[in-house]
């Protein structure tokens, strides 16, 4: 069962594997909310931080909360702002996936 997929400017996706996921030019995040098991799709962050449990839309105020508290995360993403067409592409894929995902 997956969990998530990442979708990356190059038109690359990343499935399920934290650690290994590439590290820069985030789209999308499709993801299943662990609060109900529900797919959705995440988008629109300059960063993405994965908290052990899911994906986080990131901000630099979150990453100076995380770091002053001491709250871990598990791995930080970059995302990346692109074209209108390039952007609808990428969430329309997800989208089409978002059915197809369990």
């Amino acid at each position: 069962m997956k969990h998530f997929r990442i979708y990356y400017t190059d038109h690359l996706t990343h499935d399920d594997d934290v650690q290994s996921a590439p590290s820069y030019g985030v789209l999308a995040i499709l993801q299943r909310r662990t609060s109900d098991g529900r797919w959705y799709i995440s988008s629109n962050a300059p960063y993405y931080a994965y908290n052990g449990r899911e994906w986080l839309h990131f901000y630099q105020n979150d990453m100076v909360d995380h770091l002053v508290h001491q709250i871990p995360i598990s791995k930080l993403i970059v995302g990346r702002m692109t074209d209108k067409g390039e952007f609808n592409r990428v969430y329309e894929q997800a989208k089409k996936d978002k059915d197809t995902m369990d």
